[in-house]
């Protein structure tokens, strides 16, 4: 009787500390996943402009960096 307590104990223990991980596990990869959607969000932009200045031209609409419509007249300035 005492064997099969303990061994009920020491299940339940297993149980218990494998639930706790898998909650910690849980929140983790919420919480990551929120930081990473952040965290693309703000260097996207970045990205963009250094993959159309190696390129030489806009990488969304494809128009070249010398295009008069791309270029800042310097009596707006």
């Amino acid at each position: 009787m005492k064997v099969v307590k303990k061994v009920e104990i020491n299940l339940l223990i297993i149980v218990a500390i494998i639930f706790i991980l898998g909650i910690g596990y849980a929140i983790g990869y919420y919480f990551g996943k929120q930081d990473g959607i952040k965290e693309g969000i703000l260097i996207t932009p970045i990205l963009l402009r250094e993959e159309s200045l190696r390129k030489g031209s806009c990488v969304l609409c494809q128009q070249d960096k010398n295009s008069e419509s791309l270029q800042v007249n310097k009596e707006e300035m």
